[in-house]
């Protein structure tokens, strides 16, 4: 009974450490993931009573999602991307009052977050590892 236990263990570990990186997926598709969601989150934080968001609906990259799940790094990738880009809905720019009530430079921001130093090294490291 020990050694079906032990068996059974060593197959799980080996299973676990066979799906640890995603597979059919390069750094630059996870990049551009992190950019939809930085983008996705942010649009939807500047109009969230609107209710449908056409960014949700978007489809692109919905292979790398599942590939991201299934190596089981998804949960924490989507939790770096709100991290490293909360409150990017909020304006960084300086604008005139009446003109600033509905600007935003989500897009630069994110675009900034997707060139980052930062992204690169936590795909290079944690993701694709």
């Amino acid at each position: 009974m020990r050694v079906k236990i032990l068996l059974l263990s060593l197959v799980m570990a080996v299973s676990v450490t066979a799906q640890a990186k995603p597979k059919g997926v390069t750094v630059q598709d996870v990049k551009h993931l992190a950019l939809k969601q930085c983008l996705q989150a942010n649009y939807k934080d500047r109009t969230p009573a609107e209710g449908f968001s056409a960014s949700s609906h978007d489809a692109s990259f919905m292979v790398e999602s599942y590939a991201l799940g299934n190596a089981g790094v998804w949960e924490d990738f989507l939790k770096f991307v709100d991290k490293e880009t909360k409150d990017f809905d909020k304006l960084t720019m300086s604008l005139h009052p009446e003109s600033a009530k509905n600007a935003n430079n989500v897009l630069a921001q994110c675009m900034t977050f997707y060139e980052s130093e930062a992204l690169d090294k936590y795909v290079q490291d944690t993701v694709m590892k």
